[in-house]
């Protein structure tokens, strides 16, 4: 697995972890953020299938749409690159 892989995986798993402690639906984020919830699946979701990696449509992408989650989660963009915790979300949430 190459690390370029292993940083969008999670990159999507702090994504979903931060939407889940904002209680937002997928659907809700994905409308905030004028993604489709399977775009927004895709990116939560990628490479857990590891019999088949898929490609990176999402990642070509302005890295705008990872700004805009992190505001619409009211988080530091930083918390995407960091493993998910409840230490983390403490410590970047901007809210508070």
């Amino acid at each position: 697995m190459n690390d370029r892989f292993e940083r969008y995986r999670q990159i999507g798993h702090g994504i979903a972890y931060y939407r889940k402690k904002r209680g937002l639906s997928r659907q809700e984020l994905a409308t905030q953020i004028g993604l489709t919830e399977k775009r927004l699946q895709e990116i939560e979701t990628y490479g857990e299938d590891l019999t088949s990696i898929p490609k990176l449509p999402w990642a070509t992408q302005s890295m705008d749409i990872l700004f805009t989650i992190a505001d619409i989660l009211k988080v530091e963009a930083i918390v995407f690159f960091l493993p998910p915790s409840d230490e983390t979300f403490a410590k970047y949430r901007i809210d508070q």
